[in-house]
């Protein structure tokens, strides 16, 4: 086999060779068990503790006869409250919790709760609650609806038949679609 090697291929197989060389070397197997972690804290580096966030609450009139206003409300209560929040806390030893509300106290509404500890255990709880309105007096002709053979009722009346309706056929317009291609 006639193979030239040029400054490129030298390079691959140099380099590949040294990282197969220096097998044991990489952090998963550093020694660090002398090492004093208190002394090689960041001074610079400050965190901030405490609760930082934002907390909001807003009332709502709703008329009940609108389904459309109480599916964009989120509620079908006449008189209808809701909390948002976003809250951070942060302690000293390193415990966070994070606190997410988005319209609680009305019909959609959810909450994430995220408790941890940095590199130790992170718990996170969520709620959500879905609701959607629909119209309750909807009309349908049909007869047995859970089986695979609907059945108009016996005292149904046709409003019209397409054969009623001669300018129907005569609204219509042709429309023809074609494709041509041509081999050469």
């Amino acid at each position: 086999m006639n193979t030239k090697l040029n400054l490129i291929t030298l390079a691959l197989l140099t380099s590949t060779s040294f990282s197969l060389m220096a097998d044991g070397y990489g952090l998963a197997n550093a020694k660090t068990d002398n090492i004093k972690y208190d002394a090689w804290n960041c001074k610079a580096c400050a965190v901030e503790t405490g609760t930082t966030g934002n907390v909001g609450v807003g009332i709502g009139y709703n008329s009940e006869d609108d389904i459309q206003s109480a599916n964009a409300f989120n509620s079908s209560n006449q008189t209808a409250g809701k909390v948002d929040a976003d809250i951070k806390y942060r302690s000293d030893n390193g415990y966070q919790v994070k606190v997410v509300a988005n319209n609680m106290c009305m019909d959609n509404g959810r909450m994430e709760i995220v408790i941890r500890k940095l590199r130790l255990y992170c718990f996170n709880l969520g709620y959500r609650s879905i609701s959607t309105y629909q119209r309750i007096n909807a009309l349908f002709p049909y007869l047995n609806i859970c089986s695979f053979i609907l059945t108009l009722s016996d005292n149904w009346v046709t409003a019209c038949l397409n054969s009623d309706m001669p300018m129907l056929y005569i609204s219509l317009t042709p429309f023809v679609l074609s494709l041509r291609y041509f081999i050469s």
